[in-house]
């Protein structure tokens, strides 16, 4: 076709490990971008915003780790409720990934991917802003955040008459 031209692009996807978590642990978001395509070339100004499920949450520490990609920033504040990466530059022929930590949002539990799947699973849905160069490939992310064994239900319970001597 005279006068047209096809954008060159990357596809994003994600997953997350491990899939199931206690009640306040950490799981790791990857973001994976390749550009591998037949025919694909240096991109540059890739941005996605990934908005969290209502049941999780950035970690206190997000333990942003960015590969394979240049220039650019990622915004993931702790309890925050959203990834922003923005100006993101990638090479002909490379994957790269962005890693971001999550946890659960407090007094939110998942049992199963079955029992409350909304509030944490984060799909093609949750993500938004896409740079024109960049597809969203992303399928549903289930994480499962179990209630600790040991707090559940329970409230601690004082010692009295009781002494402990060292012998």
């Amino acid at each position: 076709l005279v006068g047209s031209s096809v954008v060159p692009v990357a596809t994003l996807t994600k997953a997350v490990s491990p899939t199931t978590i206690t009640d306040g642990g950490t799981a790791t978001y990857t973001f994976t971008v390749t550009n591998t395509a037949t025919g694909s070339v240096a991109l540059s100004g890739l941005n996605f915003t990934d908005t969290l499920p209502s049941g999780l949450r950035i970690a206190a520490t997000p333990n942003v780790v960015v590969s394979g990609l240049t220039a650019g920033t990622v915004t993931a504040a702790a309890g925050g409720t959203s990834v922003v990466a923005s100006g993101y530059s990638i090479a002909a022929n490379t994957t790269a990934t962005i890693k971001v930590d999550v946890t659960n949002a407090t007094g939110q539990f998942n049992a199963s991917c079955g029992g409350n799947p909304a509030a944490f699973t984060n799909s093609a849905a949750n993500m938004s802003n896409l740079s024109l160069n960049l597809t969203n490939n992303v399928t549903p992310v289930c994480l499962v955040v179990e209630e600790d064994p040991c707090n559940a239900g329970t409230a601690d319970v004082p010692l009295t008459g009781n002494t402990l001597t060292n012998q």
